[in-house]
């Protein structure tokens, strides 16, 4: 049973063992989409869901925060893994950070060339110099914005999703170990 605001109720669950693995992932989807939408909504000063790029953001960061948090609960045994949700949180906050240093330098490493660059391009003919001025200017900084949020948010869970995977690997070698009475 998933509880909507009843923390108490879901705490003695998670206490007496009775909130299954698949719950807690759905807890972990829930939660992670809830902090997205309230990032993204107009509750937020920046109200970028406002525009259609803001929207079109955060409605990608949800799909692909839903596929990437079940690609990992796969990876880490699906309904019969173990301890999924401690270990998805412990990895986020590594992973998170070596991701996010990773994409926005390139995203700042390649912004400051475009912006000298664009300015200094030279077309045939005047509507063409207008339209892709008034693209770089009003539409390449929030493409290439979405592009890099979604790439860092792909990358993210489907590191994570590997390092799972790599988890559930190791442990089933030493529980067959156990097993076979090699440990």
């Amino acid at each position: 049973m998933i509880y909507l605001v009843d923390a108490r109720a879901l705490a003695i669950g998670l206490a007496d063992g009775t909130v299954t693995a698949r719950e807690k992932m759905t807890y972990l989807i829930c939660g992670w989409i809830f902090f997205t939408l309230s990032s993204y909504s107009t509750l937020t000063f920046s109200n970028a869901s406002r525009t259609w790029p803001g929207l079109i953001e955060g409605v990608s960061v949800i799909l692909i925060s839903i596929w990437g948090i079940r690609r990992a609960y796969q990876a880490n045994g699906g309904d019969c893994g173990s301890e999924f949700v401690t270990r998805f949180t412990c990895l986020l906050f590594p992973v998170s950070v070596k991701v996010y240093l990773i994409v926005w330098s390139l995203y700042y490493l390649l912004a400051w060339p475009v912006r000298t660059v664009f300015p200094k391009l030279t077309f045939e003919s005047e509507p063409t110099a207008e339209l892709v001025g008034w693209f770089a200017q009003y539409h390449l900084p929030w493409v290439v914005t979405i592009v890099a949020v979604c790439v860092a948010q792909a990358l993210i869970l489907t590191i994570i999703a590997k390092h799972l995977s790599c988890i559930v690997r190791k442990t089933a070698v030493v529980f067959d170990r156990a097993q076979n009475g090699a440990c």
